[in-house]
This record gives structure tokens, C-alpha cells and sequence, in this order.
């Protein structure tokens, strides 16, 4: 959770302030005439804007994945990050294209009612075209992880380039789509059904991130190392919602131990994934025995088998029997 709120605030604020000087300084060496701001161009936002715009979301995850080369494992992680900066980016230029439009249709009698100009914009920016900036950084960062994932030097260079310019292209010809005039119904129809195609692609990723999860548990079982269960309660994501679920009820102490417990599985098998690879050295055996003792402490105070630790329910007030004792006579000594 912590570096999903540094990506969705590095969108937000670093990247939008970062992007805004850029694109400003690159409006005004190109030479753009005429009133307002040099970085809202017809020119700026095709040819400048999406490779500095991406570049800027981006930056926060090739960061995240140097300090965490071998934690950033899985595309629903680069997409969650990349999402989240993409829409801290999108929500803050929101905010400053509602502002422009509500000045410029303040002092402006062409543009008739203020307040629908104002709809108009919300309309289009917050629900038509709201998968812009984080489908872009998706793709950026799909690229990314599937080079960290790579035994191949080439192409741990080459993806994260690749990436990094299939989604300035494509903000690119967005840009230049929205500036032709195009309905933006149409623009609104393709960009949503490619989000469809990318949460397709994720939900095939989580099943197979599944099946990864449970080949490799299923090695350390056959070494003696795990107990069998390890496999049947880690591999399944239903499964691990499941015994969150019923660790709430459990108190603080069960549901903190099946979240990290959940987490030290997961990363042990990325890890061990990670051997069988060849991304990781010798050095990755003393990470191992780490995580295979701290699961060893965490699997007797967590819920690993929801059918079995069920949901305990709440126990209401009876108030009858709260009433009998009230009003049941108190015996005194006998003599």
C-alpha cells in the first residue's frame, strides 16, 4: 500500500508539475503564437507532450524497480503501480483544464453558458476519455516488468525502450485524434474496448500467476520443506481472499499474520521462479531460508484454511437473559 500512494502521488504532483514546465518551455521554443498558454499548442500536445507526459509517469517505476529489483515480479503489479501514477496524473491536469475552462468561459460571451462549457469538459475528460493516462503508463509498464522478468540481457534493454514508446505513440495519436476535431464517442468506443482487451489479459495473468504460485510451492513441498497444504492454500486466489476474510473475525494479530504470510508465499515462490530462471545468485539462498523461517513463525497464529478456521459471528446481548439477572432477587447470609 505504501508504494501504491508514492505511485498515485508522484503522478499527481511530481509528474503534472514536471510535465507542465516541460511542455511550457518546449511550447515556447517551438515558436507558438497567439493567446494563452504555449503548452496547450495543437503542436506541443501531438509531437512534445506524450513522451514527456510518459516519461514523467514512468520515471516512478523504473525508481521502484532499481530499489526493488527482485520484488516488482508480476504485470498486475506494474499495472497497479503504473495505473495508479497515470490517474495522480489525470486527476491533478483535470483540475487545471476545469479551471481553464471555467476562466476562459467566464470572460469569453462566445462560449455561451459557463456552467455547460463546464459539463462538457467533465463529461469528456472524467468519463469518456478517463482511460487515457493510465492505459498509456500500463503499457509502459508492462514492458518494464516483462525485462526484469527476462534471463536475456537485450532484451531487459530493449522491452522497457519498447514500452516506453508504444505508449508515447499511442498518447500521440490520441493527441493528434482529439486535435483533428474527432467525435469523441469514437475516441471514447476504442479506448474503452482496449481496456476490456487489457482486463482480459489480466484476469488470463492472475489464473496464471496462480498456477506459477503452485508449481513452485510444489517444490519446496517435495523437498520437506513446506507442508502439503502450502500448495492448495496459496496458489488459489479465492482461497487466500477466503482466509482474509475469515481472519478478520479472528482479531488483529490472525489477520496481520495471514497477510504476511500471504505475502511471504508469494514472494518465495517469485523467488524460486526467480532461481529457476537464472535472475537470481547465490546470494538468493539466504533470502530463501529467511522467508521459509518467517513462515514457519506465521503459520500457526494465521488462517490457512478458511473451511476449516471459519468466520467466528459476533455474539449480541441477549436481553432477556440480561433482564432475568436484573431482576433476580440477591440471596443474603444465612444464619
Amino acid at each position: 500500500p505504501i508504494l501504491w500512494w508514492l505511485a498515485l502521488g508522484w503522478g499527481a504532483c511530481v509528474s503534472t508539475a514536471s510535465s507542465m514546465v516541460i511542455n511550457t518551455w518546449a511550447g515556447q521554443e517551438m515558436a507558438i503564437v497567439g493567446p494563452g498558454d504555449p503548452a496547450t499548442g495543437a503542436r506541443t500536445a501531438v509531437f512534445v507532450a506524450p513522451f514527456v507526459e510518459e516519461a514523467t509517469k514512468a520515471t516512478i517505476l523504473f525508481l521502484l524497480a532499481m530499489a526493488l529489483r527482485y520484488r516488482i515480479v508480476t504485470r498486475l503489479q506494474a499495472v497497479s503501480l503504473a495505473g495508479l501514477s497515470g490517474a495522480g496524473f489525470a486527476f491533478t491536469e483535470n483540475i487545471l483544464y476545469y479551471s481553464r475552462a471555467i476562466v476562459y468561459s467566464s470572460v469569453t460571451i462566445e462560449t455561451g453558458d459557463p456552467e455547460a462549457a463546464l459539463a462538457e469538459i467533465v463529461l469528456l475528460r472524467g468519463l469518456k476519455t478517463a482511460f487515457g493516462h493510465p492505459l498509456f503508463t500500463i503499457l509502459a509498464g508492462i514492458a518494464l516488468v516483462i525485462g526484469l522478468r527476462s534471463a536475456s540481457k537485450v532484451v531487459r534493454i530493449i522491452a522497457p525502450l519498447v514500452g516506453f514508446l508504444v505508449a508515447s505513440l499511442a498518447h500521440m495519436a490520441f493527441n493528434f485524434l482529439a486535435s483533428t476535431g474527432m467525435d469523441p464517442n469514437y475516441m471514447a468506443i476504442i479506448g474503452w474496448i482496449m481496456v476490456l482487451s487489457l482486463v482480459l489479459h489480466l484476469v488470463r495473468q492472475a489464473l496464471a500467476e496462480g498456477r506459477r504460485i503452485g508449481d513452485r510451492l510444489t517444490d519446496y513441498v517435495s523437498m520437506g520443506w513446506l507442508p502439503a497444504e502450502a500448495v492448495r492454500a496459496f496458489s488459489r486466489q479465492r482461497t487466500r481472499w477466503h482466509s482474509l476474510f475469515n481472519a478478520v473475525s479472528h482479531g488483529w494479530r490472525p489477520l496481520l499474520a495471514t497477510f504476511r504470510l500471504q505475502r511471504t508465499m508469494t514472494e518465495l515462490a517469485h523467488l524460486r521462479d526467480s532461481q529457476l530462471r537464472g535472475l537470481v545468485d547465490a546470494a538468493g539462498h539466504g533470502r530463501e531460508r529467511e522467508l521459509l523461517d518467517r513462515a514457519r513463525e506465521l503459520w500457526p497464529v494465521a488462517v490457512t484454511d478458511p473451511k476449516v478456521q471459519r468466520f467466528h459471528l459476533p455474539r449480541f446481548p441477549n436481553p432477556v437473559a440480561w433482564w432475568r439477572r436484573r431482576r433476580r432477587p440477591i440471596s443474603g447470609p444465612t444464619t
